[in-house]
C-alpha cells in the first residue's frame, strides 16, 4: 500500500507530518478520514501505557460475586492483570484469550446435515475477552488455563477531548530518553513530557491497524435436510451455551501476517442479538475465520492489528531503527528495538506510515437506567455515508469497576449461581456506521452514565 506523506506548515503555523492514501494530497484537509493513516495534529491517539502476553497459570483468578436482579446473585470467573491506575473508565483495553493451534470442525452451508463436517486446522486462535476496569488490576473472562492471555491498556481519555495546542519531534538525541524518534501529542512539549505523553516514540510499541473489513457468514435456501448456514461446532474460548455452533465466515486477507496478529472483531448485530464475544482462528498468514455471530447473516467488523502484545521496548544497541521515506512510498517507518529496517519482518515494525494509526475523535455517554433502543454515535467523527460501521468503545459501569468492549460490550461470563446459566444486565453493540443498540435488563435501575468513544478506524486497507 503506497502512501503519500509532507511535512509542512499548516494554516495554524504548525509544523505538521502527515501520512495520506496514495494518490491523494495530505495537504487537503478536507479529505476523507479513510483516507488519512497518521496526523501530527490529531488528539487523541490511543497511547499504550501496557501491553503484554502471559500464560493463564501466571494471572491471579479470582471468582466475583455480582448482586443480580431482585432474588438472585450472579458469579463470574476472572484472570487479573496488574495494572496500576484509579477505578473508572481511562484505561480502555483490549485483551484476548490466545492459543497456538488446533483443528475446528466446520458445518458448511448447503452441505448435507447428514454428512461429516470439515475440518479446519488453524495455527493460532484468539478469543475477544470480557473486560472490566478494577482499582490497579484488569479483570478479563473467561477464566481458561488452557489459554494465553494478551492485551493492550491505552492512557487515552475515552470520555472526552484532551485538548489541542502545539507540539513537536524529535530525531536524534532526546535530552530524557536517548537516541530515537520522540514525537508528543498535541499541547506537551516534545523535550519534556512523560512517554505516556508521546504519540509516537521509539522507547515504546506505538497501536497501528494493518486492514479492516466486513464479512458475512454463508447462508443456504434450498431447503432439505441441508446446514443452513456455516458455523463451527466447538469454540475453544468462550464458557456455557455459546460454545457450540457458532455462525462463522472466512476471511482472505489483502496482506499476509506470518506473525498471526490479535485482530479485533464484532458483530453488527441490531436490536442487541449479537452479545457474543467473537473469536478469530488464523487458518494461514493470509486467511483467518471468524465465529461467533448470532443466529442469521450478520455482518462481522475486523481489524487486523500491527502491533506485536509482546513487545517491549527499551533502548538500543544498534542503529537504523528509523527511515522517513520520500513520496510516495511507505512513509516513515520504526522498528522494533535493535532490529535494522533493511532487515524487519512485517511484524517488527512498531510504527509504519501505511498502517492507520487510531485515535478518538468522537465522544457520547450512555445514561445506564434509559430505555432499550437504537442510539445514535458521536456525531463527530461518524464515518462518511457509504463507510461501514466504525469501531467503538463502550465503557459501563457495574459493581465496583467498568466494563469496557469495542464493538460490543455487555454482562458476558456472569452466570446465575443456581442454574449457572448466563445472566444478562447490559449490553450495547454497534450495527451500523451511525447507530448503536443499547439493551438493559428491566430490573436494572443503575443511573450512571457510561461512556461511548468513537474510533477512526472504518473502512482501511
Amino acid at each position: 500500500m503506497a502512501i503519500n506523506q509532507l511535512r509542512f506548515i499548516d494554516p495554524n503555523g504548525r509544523m505538521r507530518m502527515r501520512a495520506v492514501l496514495a494518490p491523494n494530497n495530505p495537504r487537503n484537509l478536507s479529505l476523507d478520514t479513510r483516507l488519512v493513516t497518521f496526523d501530527s495534529a490529531w488528539t487523541n491517539v490511543l497511547r499504550l501505557r501496557a501491553n503484554g502476553v502471559a500464560a493463564a497459570n501466571s494471572l491471579a483468578t479470582r471468582s466475583i460475586t455480582y448482586a443480580g436482579l431482585p432474588g438472585s446473585t450472579g458469579t463470574r470467573a476472572v484472570r487479573v492483570i496488574p495494572h496500576a491506575g484509579v477505578n473508572g473508565p481511562w484505561r480502555p483495553t483490549l485483551a484476548w484469550q490466545r492459543n497456538n493451534g488446533g483443528t475446528l470442525q466446520q458445518q458448511v452451508a448447503g452441505a448435507p446435515v447428514s454428512g461429516a463436517t470439515t475440518p479446519r486446522p488453524y495455527v493460532r486462535g484468539y478469543g475477544v475477552c470480557a473486560v472490566s476496569l478494577a482499582d490497579n488490576e484488569i479483570l478479563v473472562s473467561p477464566s481458561k488455563a488452557t489459554s494465553e492471555y494478551c492485551w493492550f491498556i491505552f492512557g487515552t481519555n475515552p470520555t472526552s477531548d484532551e485538548g489541542d495546542g502545539p507540539n513537536g519531534m524529535r530525531r536524534g538525541l532526546h535530552p530524557l530518553y536517548g537516541r530515537g524518534l520522540f514525537m508528543s501529542r498535541p499541547g506537551f512539549n516534545y523535550l519534556t513530557c512523560s512517554l505516556d505523553d508521546m504519540m509516537m516514540s521509539t522507547r515504546r510499541p506505538n497501536f497501528q491497524i494493518a486492514e479492516t473489513g466486513t464479512v458475512f457468514p454463508a447462508t443456504y435456501s434450498g431447503g432439505g435436510a441441508n446446514y443452513s448456514i456455516d458455523r463451527i461446532v466447538t469454540d475453544p474460548f468462550p464458557t456455557g451455551p455459546d460454545v457450540s455452533n457458532r455462525n462463522c465466515a472466512i476471511v482472505t486477507l489483502n496482506r499476509s501476517y506470518p506473525h498471526y496478529p490479535p485482530v479485533m472483531a464484532y458483530a453488527m448485530a441490531p436490536q442487541g442479538q449479537g452479545h457474543a464475544h467473537l473469536s478469530v482462528f488464523w487458518l494461514s498468514a493470509n486467511q483467518i475465520l471468524i465465529a461467533g455471530t448470532p443466529a442469521g447473516n450478520i455482518g462481522m467488523r475486523y481489524a487486523v492489528v500491527a502491533t506485536d502484545p509482546a513487545y517491549q521496548g527499551g533502548l538500543d544497541t544498534v542503529t537504523g531503527r528509523c527511515r522517513i521515506h520520500t513520496e510516495p512510498g511507505l512513509g516513515t517507518c520504526v522498528t522494533h528495538h535493535d532490529v535494522h529496517y533493511y532487515t524487519a519482518h512485517a511484524g517488527q515494525f512498531i510504527f509504519r506510515a501505511d498502517r492507520l494509526t487510531p485515535r478518538f475523535p468522537g465522544f457520547g455517554s450512555i445514561v445506564t437506567g434509559e430505555s432499550t433502543g437504537a442510539k445514535a454515535l458521536p456525531g463527530i467523527g461518524i464515518p462518511p455515508v457509504g463507510a461501514s460501521a466504525p469501531f467503538v468503545f463502550y465503557l459501563v459501569p457495574h459493581g465496583l469497576h467498568w466494563w469496557c468492549g469495542c464493538g460490543v460490550v455487555h454482562s458476558q461470563d456472569i452466570y446465575d449461581s443456581v442454574t449457572n446459566f448466563p445472566m444478562f444486565y447490559f449490553r450495547a453493540s454497534t450495527y451500523n456506521r451511525a447507530n448503536y443498540w443499547w439493551a438493559k435488563e428491566s430490573g436494572w435501575t443503575s443511573q450512571a452514565f457510561g461512556w461511548v468513544a468513537l474510533m477512526n478506524i472504518s473502512d482501511f486497507g
